[in-house]
């Protein structure tokens, strides 16, 4: 009885410290179907990028992200993209552009390369610790287990805690990852820099 309420307990306080730091979700697929930088990804010194004003050729550079978070872009000069998403990116230098230089301006921005960049895996994985994602930038789920050594025998695979900054807000997900293993290629979840993945102690 006493171990019994010693684990009502210990999920007690998982759960609380979930929801005082993180915004939750138990669906994989808000978490993982995230495929483009614009979504959570969030632009970062040594990040390589194209800026493109649309029918503005002698406009549309490939720039680096500098140490400080800057770029330099034509007529406009230094502006701050570090940190902003894609989509946020690509609307600050829209405003650059219509503020006197030019009428409604088209403007996007996509990542070309990443810095290096790595994730965190805790708990009940053979070997946890920090990783680097693959220069391709793309990691899953699964696979980011596997580079931890996958399991041990103690692991509850169905609540893995994935807790991830999105535009500057913690959220947290819950996922069930023995559902994801038998449909990986449909349900497998995208691994970004700066994951913290939390893999609990099955409690029965």
């Amino acid at each position: 009885m006493k171990i019994r309420l010693q684990s009502i307990a210990f999920l007690l306080a998982l759960m609380l410290s979930i929801l005082l730091g993180f915004g939750t979700t138990n669906a994989s697929a808000q978490a993982g179907h995230q495929s483009s930088a614009g979504v959570g990804y969030c632009l970062q010194p040594g990040d390589v990028i194209q800026a493109n004003v649309f029918q503005e050729a002698e406009l549309s550079v490939r720039v680096r992200i500098s140490k400080d978070g800057t770029v330099r872009l034509p007529l406009i000069g230094s502006i701050m993209l570090g940190g902003l998403t894609s989509d946020q990116a690509s609307e600050v230098v829209r405003s650059r552009y219509a503020n006197g230089f030019l009428v409604n301006p088209q403007v996007n921005v996509t990542v070309l390369s990443y810095v290096k960049q790595r994730f965190t895996i805790l708990g009940q994985v053979k070997r946890p610790g920090a990783y680097t994602i693959p220069e391709a930038g793309t990691l899953t789920l699964l696979q980011a287990i596997g580079f931890a050594g996958d399991f041990t025998n103690l692991a509850n695979r169905k609540k893995v805690v994935l807790k991830r900054q999105v535009n500057g807000v913690g959220k947290a997900y819950v996922i069930n990852v023995k559902e994801i293993a038998k449909r990986p290629e449909a349900n497998d979840v995208r691994v970004l820099p700066g994951d913290v993945i939390s893999i609990p102690e099955s409690l029965f």
